[in-house]
């Protein structure tokens, strides 16, 4: 590490100045309805009642148990066949549910126009068959609004899978509504949890889970001023409350007295709704239960919140870590620690043999990382970057050192891990995963280093 009071300054300076560009890149948003442009927005309280939609809880039974929402799909029939004995005699679009179809005063026939009126058996056969299809309608009909909402909520799976990077999706609860005067009204969810969108590949049901592997509720205040927190220990009052929830966020009781409290010490006339819907803008402020799905642009505060508690720590400690000297002084290079092991990399009779298949340029990769202590690799698309860096894991986890990476997108991460041998496979694990799958994947690696732990240790 280096005391240098130079070399700290410049520290504190860099880490503040990239905490500060994450916040410009990410304007506060005050409404709700400016998550519509670039996601979306999805009042649980606006869903049909019906037994194919399902949102909450039953009673007794805990928030992780079950989807916080399920929606099935389901498939319009068609409406009854036209008889023959019809043919000619109807008017009207009969795939049409909400515009009855009606018998024709008259038909067109080569002998000349028939007149419905001298033919009994037309009018017996239309009243036989309007009925099957006032039957067929009453349920195309009730069951019209379900099919909507499955189709905004397809979307939404749809959005929320293919573009992870960029999107997240939350469940929003205790919305504060408020127009104070002199100040840009604020209609945002105080309180969110992450949720993963399932599809059920044999019915096509969609599922929304709350993410099991998250801690609590965030809590986010950014839309307010300052100047509108009477006391700023609330904020941290509340973040701590948030992190240590273990209640409901689909019971409004449960979140009645997070949000009592920020109603009540914002303004002296805050008020609790535990309604549904979406309250209206008042000078007071009313925090209402308001649950949503909401589909938004990646929030980054925690990057701005790590870029901040970096620089709080050189700045405490006044020392530079010996890895972040090559940001401040770019003549400064980290220690190197060549590692003489094999590793991965094996050579009989001349010939290179890996766990992975290595060209020239891969290999002399993964020798250069031996050697070096920083390796910059690049290619285009498709040039066998993410093959490389599976042998790189494979090579450094053979000469028994720890290995983490990270990247900006899930996606990328799970790309590397499908590369990796099937043996080690099982290590490779996602700690900060968003998914029930990666939590999953967690506890088995864990299981799994255990079960090997116990083989090989000489005193068990």
């Amino acid at each position: 590490m280096s005391d240098s009071p130079h070399y700290v300054d410049k520290a504190v300076r860099l880490f503040t100045f990239l905490a500060k560009a994450q916040l410009l890149r990410q304007a506060p948003v005050s409404d709700i309805d400016a998550y519509r442009r670039d996601g979306a927005v999805h009042w649980l309280g606006d869903l049909p009642v019906a037994e194919t939609v399902r949102w909450g809880t039953e009673p007794g039974q805990a928030w992780d148990q079950a989807p916080l929402l399920s929606v099935d799909r389901l498939i319009p029939s068609d409406p009854p066949r036209i008889p023959t004995s019809l043919d000619g005699w109807i008017t009207g679009d009969a795939l049409n549910p909400t515009q009855r179809p009606v018998l024709a005063e008259w038909r067109p026939a080569p002998d000349g126009p028939q007149r419905s009126e001298d033919h009994p058996e037309v009018a017996e056969a239309f009243d036989a068959w309007s009925a099957k299809w006032d039957a067929w309608a009453e349920v195309m009909l009730r069951e019209q609004p379900v099919r909507d909402a499955y189709a905004e909520l397809f979307k939404l799976y749809v959005q929320t899978t293919q573009k992870s990077e960029e999107l997240e999706l939350l469940l929003g609860v205790g919305l504060l509504a408020w127009a104070p005067a002199g100040h840009e009204r604020m209609r945002r969810h105080l309180f969110t949890v992450p949720v993963i969108p399932k599809l059920e590949e044999s019915n096509g049901r969609l599922d929304f889970f709350l993410d099991e592997g998250s801690v609590g509720m965030h809590v986010e205040l950014d839309m307010l001023d300052p100047s509108l927190i009477p006391d700023q220990s609330l904020v941290g009052q509340l973040e701590t409350r948030g992190h240590d929830f273990t209640g409901n966020p689909l019971d409004a009781a449960d979140i009645e007295p997070l949000g009592r409290t920020v109603a009540l010490q914002l303004h002296a006339e805050g008020r609790w709704d535990d309604a549904a819907a979406l309250p209206t803008s008042h000078e007071y402020p009313t925090v209402a239960w308001a649950p949503a799905l909401v589909l938004r642009p990646r929030n980054r505060t925690g990057l701005v919140q790590a870029f901040q508690d970096i620089a709080a720590q050189i700045d405490a400690a006044q020392e530079v870590p010996a890895g972040l000297l090559p940001l401040i002084d770019p003549d400064r290079l980290p220690p190197v620690t060549e590692v003489s092991t094999p590793g991965a990399i094996l050579t009989f009779d001349d010939e290179i043999v890996a766990p992975l298949p290595l060209n020239d340029v891969q290999r002399r990769i993964l020798e250069r990382v031996d050697r070096h202590a920083q390796t910059l690799v690049q290619g285009p698309p498709g040039t066998g970057k993410t093959h490389t860096a599976a042998a790189l894991l494979t090579h450094l986890l053979a000469q028994g050192q720890r290995v983490l990476v990270t990247a900006h997108t899930d996606r990328a991460l799970r790309e590397v891990r499908t590369k990796l041998p099937a043996q080690i496979k099982p290590l490779a694990v996602s700690v900060i995963g968003a998914s029930r799958d990666d939590l999953a994947d967690l506890r088995t690696a864990v299981d799994h280093i255990s079960r090997r732990a116990g083989d090989h240790d000489e005193h068990a």
